[in-house]
Parts: C-alpha cells; structure tokens; sequence
C-alpha cells in the first residue's frame, strides 16, 4: 500500500498576501471559488500601491510626477481607514476626507 499523501505546508503571511495581490490586482475578475476578502490584505495593498506610486514618481519627469502627486494624496486617504479602528472613528475620518474632497483636496 502507499503512503498517504502528505499535507502541504501551512502559507506564509507573505506567501497569502502575495497571491491576494496577484489575485485582486494582476487576473481578471471570475466567480470566486471561495471569499477570500479581508481588511488587512487590502490595506496592505493600497499601502504597497502607495508606496509603489510614491517610488515611481521619483523616476518620472516633474510634470509626471505632479499629477501622481493626487493619486498619492488619495490612497494616503484610504490608507488613514485602517483595519481595526472603531467604526466611529472610521467613520469620523471618512466625513473627513469626504469633506476635503468637496473643498478641493485630494
């Protein structure tokens, strides 16, 4: 007789995050076999894409990176609605940016 087969490893935080990535940002969208949405993970993604837009505007021209200057802005906002906050602060924070967006800002 064989021998059963064997369990695969547990994922890595890293490995999980990774393949969130892969699966919001760089395949196209299909019926989920399973939901796999989290709070966390998309924070860590707008973070990385905060990050990613702040680096690459550092390469571009200056008019280039004038208009990324918004895009910035406003993922700093998202990045402010972090995971764990009380839903009232939440949503103090929300009321706020909201209200930037109506005068103006970003």
């Amino acid at each position: 007789m064989g021998r059963p087969a064997a369990k695969p490893p547990p994922k890595s935080a890293a490995r999980m995050s990774l393949e969130f990535l892969i699966n919001h940002v760089f395949l196209p969208p299909k019926t989920p076999q399973q939901d796999d949405t989290s709070t966390e993970e998309e924070h860590n993604l707008i973070s990385s894409l905060l990050e990613t837009t702040k680096k690459f505007s550092q390469e571009c021209s200056a008019a280039e990176s004038r208009q990324l200057e918004s895009v910035a802005r406003m993922l700093q906002q998202l990045v402010k609605v972090r995971p764990g906050l009380h839903n009232s602060t939440k949503q103090d924070i929300m009321k706020k940016i909201i209200q930037d967006l109506k005068d103006g800002g970003t």
